[in-house]
């Protein structure tokens, strides 16, 4: 919950909404607006979801993006 209200969103589930619409719009358009690629990792990239949030993919030599958490970024 805590990360969820950090990254500007009221409850949990209105932040698990926002990743599955997240997830959707990434499989229609590919790229979002301020995804940057993870400068230690080659296969993982941030994006930003909600106020202060990020979520970091990991992309498969398949091609497919598996989430593997959700951060707060701090300002």
């Amino acid at each position: 919950m805590i990360r969820a209200v950090r990254a500007g969103f009221i409850a949990i589930q209105e932040a698990n909404d926002a990743v599955r619409q997240l997830g959707r719009l990434i499989e229609i358009l590919g790229s979002l607006k301020g995804t940057i690629p993870d400068p230690s990792k080659q296969d993982k990239l941030f994006v930003p979801i909600g106020i202060n949030g990020r979520v970091v993919y990991q992309i498969k030599l398949s091609g497919n993006a598996t989430l593997k958490i959700f951060l707060t970024v701090k300002r």
